[in-house]
């Protein structure tokens, strides 16, 4: 596509500033001062929505349990069988659109799209405060998670859409440890609402949980509007030389950056190459690794393989010493040493954008499936060999978590063995803007 074609196209783009159609020298293009207020824009900016979004993400959806806890249950009549249906509801509703809604983001502007759609589950939220009932409960947490079912796999996509290679690792784990820090204190905030709040002008501290909580996703999904980008080639706060370097930085590394309409080479770019079937085993290896630890994010980059080998091993180590019926110090000990686990997420989603970097259409349906996949198996694998009825041993949940973890370890070799020759790598029928060199050609420093 020539530089001709790509300002024709921006002028049917919403939100393009005027100033854009002006080209610059290519040596001004890749000045890294200009790159670095790029970035720092992009940090403040998209970073701060991303991570405080999926901060009140995880404590909209999580705290179903200290409000049952904080007498939700004796208020509403929800037993326990009545709080499992509850928490399923949600699920059915974050699973069914999560891989349509993440293809049509690709062809959208994020930047209304998301906000409204974290606005819409804040106000679920407070809606649960006024429930009744059971059923009632059980179809707002279906509206939540519908709601929210697209928020990830979208922000994953859009993170990729507009940092390198070098600096997804970092920017997705930003993002991620909005979800592990809300985990960390959300029972703390719970517990302050219901203490300091509980009766206060007639309302339970758990309706005030939903309220407050909910109020809480409203504000950042307002912030939202003014935050959040779109696309390199359509955000009106990225302009002139900022837009074309935005453009520009990520063509010399093979992504496209603009979506096309969907085709079958799509399809055929997820479901006949074999890094989406790698991914999605790897994704559930990782996702079932969690079971005893959700706290913390790390990145490290490099080290999927040593960190699943040193999970693999824990887990080992759990059902084989006294059969599964763990002392207490070995299971405190072991329950910080399997947390890097955790670590591994923010490196699987920036694998994914990168290896599906050619094409958007195909990285945005590719990033939707193995995480709705990577998802559903675990939650399902859980139900059966995770059960309450075999506390305090959980003998069968480490053997299978064992060996989950021994099997990513194998299949990410796998991956990157395929990577590193090339195999069956995804493509892109589509010749981008600037027709720039590879990265390696371009005498420019470009190190952060």
């Amino acid at each position: 596509m020539s530089r001709k074609r790509l300002k024709e196209d921006t002028k049917n783009q919403p939100e393009v500033d005027e100033n854009t159609k002006q080209s610059f020298p290519m040596e001004d293009i890749l000045d890294p001062k200009v790159e670095r207020r790029l970035l720092l824009k992009l940090d403040f900016r998209l970073l701060s929505f991303a991570f405080f979004s999926y901060f009140t993400s995880n404590l909209v959806r999580n705290n179903m349990q200290s409000a049952y806890t904080n007498g939700m249950d004796k208020a509403v009549n929800l037993d326990s069988e009545a709080y499992n249906w509850c928490v399923t509801f949600f699920f059915i509703g974050y699973i069914i659109p999560q891989i349509p809604t993440n293809m049509i983001v690709a062809r959208i502007l994020p930047k209304y799209f998301l906000p409204t759609a974290e606005i819409i589950w804040g106000i679920v939220t407070c809606c649960i405060s006024l429930s009744k009932s059971p059923g009632t409960v059980y179809g707002l947490r279906f509206i939540l998670g519908f709601a929210q079912a697209t928020f990830v796999p979208s922000m994953v996509f859009i993170i990729g859409s507009w940092y390198t290679s070098q600096e997804l690792g970092t920017r997705t784990a930003i993002f991620m440890a909005g979800n592990q820090i809300s985990g960390a204190i959300g029972g703390v905030i719970a517990g302050g609402i219901n203490l300091h709040l509980n009766g206060a002008n007639g309302i339970a501290g758990w309706q005030y949980l939903f309220i407050i909580e909910g109020a809480m996703s409203i504000f950042v999904g307002l912030c939202g509007y003014y935050l959040l980008p779109n696309y390199p080639h359509n955000t009106n706060w990225i302009t002139g030389i900022e837009r074309e370097l935005a453009i520009a930085r990520l063509e010399r590394q093979g992504k496209q950056i603009k979506s096309q309409k969907y085709t079958w080479n799509t399809f055929k770019n997820v479901l006949l190459t074999p890094y989406a079937y790698i991914l999605v085993i790897d994704f559930i290896g990782v996702n079932i690794g969690n079971q005893i630890p959700l706290n913390f994010s790390i990145i490290l980059r490099s080290m999927v393989i040593v960190v699943q080998i040193w999970v693999s091993i824990w887990y080992l180590i759990f059902f084989a010493v006294n059969h599964g019926d763990s002392p207490f110090w070995l299971v405190m000990l072991g329950s910080f040493m399997v947390v890097l686990s955790i670590s591994v997420f923010p490196v699987l989603f920036a694998f994914i954008n990168e290896i599906f970097a050619a094409d958007a259409n195909t990285r945005a349906l590719a990033i939707a499936c193995i995480n709705c996949i990577g998802n559903l198996v675990p939650n399902f694998i859980s139900v059966g060999v995770w059960k309450v009825s075999y506390a305090p041993q959980f003998f069968l949940g480490k053997v299978v978590t064992f060996a989950l973890s021994v099997v990513s370890v194998i299949v990410t070799f796998i991956c990157w063995v395929c990577v590193k020759k090339k195999f069956h790598l995804p493509c892109s029928d589509v010749t981008e803007v600037f027709n720039l060199p590879p990265e390696e050609e371009i005498p420019v420093d470009f190190e952060k």
